[in-house]
């Protein structure tokens, strides 16, 4: 489930954000965020892996005791970033702080007028926090087959992306020679192009197969 948060700078976005995910994980609900830093974001170069990445390392990812931090170039829009996110993770829920004017369902925050696709303000919370139970419920129940078993579901499958990575052959040549390629980098690789496919209008939602050459003369 993907759902939009928006309202006026400094209008409580991120303090809603703090207080639903303790109401939520309570439930037993995981939940992850993608949030738009605005024009105003400067990375941190100073630091070492700020560092890297300005000398041209990408990714960069940065581990530490129970966290690790990636710095990615090619993933600046919302699309790219939620395909991301579900390779990375599986969350039930992904809040998308910032990016208002996507059509997706979304909640106000604040006096803000209301932007279409708004479902609740943030003020109803209650009414929030059973909506998404409710529709979390639905997605996890629809991964059961009649006979009563459960059925294998994708993270891209749950979330409306492409088909299951085990249908997808992926070959990747550099200076002509193949490279070999775990399931982690055949996710990571597809994901990244699809999700920056389909950020082109000419591109339709449904991705069966992508050939790019590239040559650096």
């Amino acid at each position: 489930m993907i759902i939009g948060i928006y309202g006026h700078h400094d209008s409580g976005k991120t303090l809603f954000l703090e207080k639903i995910i303790k109401e939520l994980r309570q439930r037993g609900i995981s939940v992850a965020a993608v949030k738009h830093l605005g024009g105003h974001y400067k990375p941190d170069t100073k630091k070492d892996t700020g560092r890297l990445a300005k000398a041209g390392f990408d990714p960069v990812i940065g581990v530490a005791d129970g966290e690790a931090t990636i710095r990615l170039s090619g993933h600046d829009d919302l699309r790219s970033a939620i395909s991301l996110m579900q390779t990375l993770s599986d969350p039930d829920v992904i809040f998308v702080e910032g990016f208002k004017n996507e059509p997706i369902e979304k909640i106000a925050v604040g006096d803000i007028e209301e932007l279409p696709g708004t479902l609740f303000r943030s003020d109803d919370v209650s009414v929030i926090l059973e909506y998404i139970t409710r529709k979390v419920k639905e997605e996890q129940e629809s991964t059961i087959n009649p006979c009563g078993c459960e059925k294998t579901m994708s993270r891209s499958d749950k979330h409306g992306g492409v088909d299951d990575m085990a249908e997808v052959k992926l070959e990747i040549l550099v200076n002509g020679k193949k490279i070999a390629a775990n399931e982690f980098v055949n996710k990571m690789v597809w994901e990244t192009l699809s999700g920056m496919m389909r950020s082109l209008k000419q591109v339709d939602e449904n991705i069966k197969s992508i050939e790019i050459s590239a040559r650096k003369e």
